[in-house]
């Protein structure tokens, strides 16, 4: 369903809009709503910081509207994939343990438990990477198909698999 159907969100999207009126924003992003990262210019878009959460296939959807509303590519955050080849990563995973929060980001195993794809890509990121958190992916339950970033015990960011139903703040990335 659309977010434009939605008056909540409606709502926060008539801020967007008033907010890209008031001008561009810093640097190379094209709205004061994203934050760019690194000396690669990449742009991102911290839900959390605009008080918004929702299920991942919301969050997808919101983030592929707002760049239907400003002319831009825009799906949630890859890590490590070609399409970022110009961004900083590392500098990303300090912004996202800076901020402190759960969010979703843009790879699900659905269509084949066990290979997980980043969605805009489509590049495989493997369970090999250190990026996992310890026993994860788990899989609890056989239904945790969309992946999180999170911030450790030891404030290391390390990726999980969660329920893809469950709300929480999301990272939107210009490519």
């Amino acid at each position: 369903h659309s977010v434009l159907n939605n008056p909540p969100e409606m709502k926060q999207l008539t801020g967007i809009i008033f907010f890209i009126s008031l001008g561009m924003g810093h640097c190379s992003c094209p709205s004061s709503l994203f934050e760019e990262i690194g000396p690669g210019g990449c742009c991102y878009y911290f839900s959390a910081e605009h008080g918004h959460e929702a299920y991942f296939d919301e969050a997808r959807g919101y983030c592929q509207e707002l760049g239907a509303l400003l002319g831009e590519d825009i799906d949630l955050t890859e890590i490590g994939t070609p399409a970022n080849k110009c961004c900083n990563d590392v500098e990303l995973l300090e912004a996202i343990k800076d901020k402190g929060k759960n969010i979703w980001i843009g790879a699900r195993d659905s269509a084949s438990e066990g290979t997980w794809r980043w969605l805009h890509s489509q590049e495989v990121f493997p369970l090999s990477s250190s990026l996992w958190g310890e026993v994860q992916p788990d899989s609890y339950d056989g239904d945790q198909d969309c992946l999180f970033a999170a911030i450790g015990a030891n404030s290391r960011v390390y990726f999980g698999d969660y329920e893809c139903y469950y709300s929480r703040p999301f990272i939107c990335q210009i490519f």
